[in-house]
């Protein structure tokens, strides 16, 4: 029986094959379909873009050897969240090149094309993964006047000196005008709230901090009415964040300001150099009569400090400071919960410069140290300041050279001073800043804080400001004379602060 059936199939093979080899008498046309597929070969399938702010540009190789004009594209990115259990997929482009800016929140997504041959309604499909990175993630960021002048940007740097995460640098040039059209007008003076807030010489915006799209202009960032537009500085280092305009300080949270400050009958004038104190908005030094005071907690009324006992140490009195404040800064030491300040002066005719160790906590004798630094190299010469808070160190700069020493509170003596970097050429320095955090990626045991000196330079004749990343010893203060890293291409930077995320 089984033989039996294996010859009738074997029959039936037989006589399908005879009727496949007969000629083909009829008159239908049997045409070859064109060839369209997508070239996978060496392309890249994987592409990284900022959400909302970097474009994502794909242009994949065609394989088609029909008319293009027969071809029709679709694009579309899905993935990440859905909705009801079914995945969101949004439709991006109809072009052969895919050119969009991804909104979706950060993540790993899919970008599919879809190519149809509309004669024949063949269809190929080809996908891409798209990794899409926070717009403005944690970095550096730097306000400068563009080098055209007049008006303010703001870059990000990311390095591995302070981003484990990156291999080298990413710096995100211009990062205020590429989504808001233009930069900010004036000349930046400070950047603050972790980079949403931005005062220049002329205005002040708020940005949101994810994308730094504006959020609100100079006139929305006050409760009842702006005054006329003449910023000098912020006050930032206590409780919220104060203006300093045209002399008058407006205090207020880190969204809006709220009010003017009222003091005494003296009057004042603010100098834009923020001062902590514990508990209250802020310590402030009053230039035009040459005295401490300090902003009450949300509140617009501030208070004078109480008169010094007597023999209070090295005769400090709050009230009555005749120099000239240049920087006030934390250090490495604290009673209760006053984190100590160290505050540089200069006498009034520039021949000594001073440094004092405070502490607001005890109002009424407050000394910690009263040093003359008179003898340091360059100290009458220098602009910029900054102090450690790790160790008894300070670092001081003049336009070209940067230098650092050790102090002591027991000895009221400052020491082991030293000269590292240098500007070369005509670069000179515009700001220092001292790294103070961990850092993104690092650990407790190999946090960054107190070891980068952050300089900017600028050189007028190149129209080119550069920042430099340099080596500190955290508890001698000392400054590498070489740098880690160098980043041009800037204006002539201001302002610079860390952007936490």
């Amino acid at each position: 029986m089984k033989t039996k059936l294996i010859y009738i199939l074997f029959a039936m093979a037989m006589v399908f094959m005879a009727y496949s080899c007969k000629k083909d008498d009829s008159n239908t046309s049997l045409e070859t379909l064109p060839k369209l597929g997508v070239d996978t070969v060496g392309g890249v399938n994987s592409f990284t873009v900022q959400q909302s702010v970097q474009e994502l540009v794909i242009d994949p190789k065609i394989v088609y050897d029909g008319d293009p004009k027969n071809l029709q594209y679709l694009w579309k990115i899905y993935g990440g969240a859905s909705v009801g259990g079914k995945t969101i997929v949004d439709t991006v482009g109809t072009n052969k090149q895919l050119k969009t800016f991804v909104n979706r929140n950060p993540g790993s997504y899919t970008a599919q094309l879809q190519v149809t041959d509309l004669t024949t309604t063949l269809k190929v499909q080809m996908t891409f993964t798209v990794i899409v990175s926070a717009p403005r993630p944690y970095g550096w960021l730097v306000a400068y006047e563009k080098q055209t002048g007049g008006s303010t940007d703001v870059s990000l740097i990311r390095s591995n000196e302070f981003v484990s995460t990156v291999a080298t640098e990413e710096v995100m040039k211009d990062i205020y005008s590429q989504v808001n059209g233009s930069g900010i007008n004036g000349v930046p003076l400070r950047i603050a709230n972790n980079g949403t807030l931005i005062i220049t010489d002329k205005t002040g915006v708020k940005v949101n901090a994810p994308d730094y799209k504006k959020i609100s202009d100079f006139s929305q960032l006050f409760v009842g009415g702006a005054p006329a537009p003449q910023p000098e500085g912020l006050l930032d280092r206590s409780i919220g964040i104060h203006l300093i305009n045209n002399g008058d300080i407006y205090w207020g949270s880190t969204t809006v300001f709220i009010g003017k400050v009222t003091l005494d009958a003296k009057g004042f004038k603010a100098l834009p150099i923020p001062i902590r104190i514990y508990a209250k908005n802020s310590g402030v030094f009053d230039d035009l009569n040459k005295r401490f005071f300090k902003m009450e907690q949300q509140t617009g009324q501030a208070t004078t400090f109480p008169a010094p006992v007597t023999n209070a140490k090295f005769g400090i009195n709050l009230n009555y400071i005749n120099k000239n404040l240049l920087f006030v800064g934390d250090g490495s030491t604290q009673t209760g919960n006053f984190l100590h300040q160290y505050a540089f002066f200069r006498d009034l005719d520039g021949s000594k410069t001073w440094l004092y160790g405070l502490n607001f906590g005890a109002e009424t004798d407050p000394g910690l140290c009263l040093i003359d630094l008179t003898p340091m190299p360059d100290i009458n010469s220098a602009r910029f300041f900054e102090t450690g808070t790790l160790g008894a160190m300070a670092i001081y700069a003049t336009d070209k050279k940067i230098y650092s020493f050790t102090f002591s509170n027991n000895d009221n003596v400052a020491k082991d001073n030293r000269l590292g970097f240098t500007a070369p050429g005509n670069e000179v320095i515009t700001k220092i800043s001292l790294f103070k955090a961990v850092g993104s990626g690092y650990t407790t045991a190999t946090s960054k804080n107190n070891k980068i000196l952050f300089v900017a330079t600028w050189d007028e004749a190149a129209k080119n400001g550069k920042v430099y990343l340099l080596d500190v010893n955290p508890l001698s203060g000392a400054v590498a004379a070489a740098p880690l890293r160098t980043i041009s291409g800037f204006g002539k930077i201001k302002d610079m602060i860390l952007k936490p995320s």
